[in-house]
């Protein structure tokens, strides 16, 4: 009896309960990469693991009396292809139905992945910067420290999520905080909400 392989069963888990949407994508893909790196399978989605030739050449013996070169089904790439089509599978369950349209003819996990970097990066970049124009736009005039950081908080909320920092806060302080601002533009380290309110209040008591 001729021997058989098998291929391991690639196992990732659960796709994430909060599926996809078009305003979830940083802590989806959290999760998503985190699943899929712990199963050693991070190379699918970035392209650095390439399917193998799907056929082997197979040279035809000397004595052959048919010398057509002839091909044989790669062991290789079907194991690729098996880990390949899991991954996606776990992706595509992964997406809600509004994003689900946008990549369910791509047949391979790269591809999916790639598509939804580039339709999510461009999303965000638009996004951070309409805030970024609402908080240049939202000047302290007559309102206190605290009524101006309640203001922004939501702000600086939407702007953590695309990856921004606090600091982006200060472009709305105006020309009386001139000095502080440039201060703590100088500061080599983040700055935390409740930091940058300390230093506010003690600004505005000197």
């Amino acid at each position: 009896m001729a021997s058989s392989s098998t291929t391991p069963v690639l196992h990732l888990g659960n796709p994430p309960t909060n599926k996809l949407t078009r305003s979830n994508f940083p802590g989806w893909r959290a999760q998503v990469v985190t699943a899929i790196r712990g199963a050693r399978q991070l190379g699918l989605l970035d392209g650095t693991n390439e399917a193998p030739p799907e056929t082997l050449p197979v040279t035809p013996a000397d004595d052959a009396t048919d010398k057509t070169p002839k091909a044989v089904p790669n062991p290789a790439y079907d194991a690729w292809i098996c880990r390949d089509q899991t991954v996606l599978n776990y992706l595509l369950q992964s997406l809600s139905s509004e994003v689900l349209p946008h990549v369910h003819k791509i047949e391979h996990a790269a591809g999916i992945w790639q598509a939804l970097e580039e339709m999510f990066t461009s999303q965000c970049e638009a996004k951070v910067t309409n805030l970024r124009i609402v908080v240049e736009n939202t000047k302290n005039l007559n309102m206190t420290t605290p009524a101006y950081l309640t203001k922004m908080q939501g702000i600086v909320d939407e702007l953590a999520v695309a990856g921004c920092t606090v600091t982006t806060l200060l472009a709305g302080l105006g020309a009386p905080y001139n000095v502080l601002v440039a201060a703590l533009g100088v500061v080599m380290m983040p700055i935390t909400l409740s930091h940058l309110y300390a230093q506010l209040n003690a600004y505005e008591h000197r």
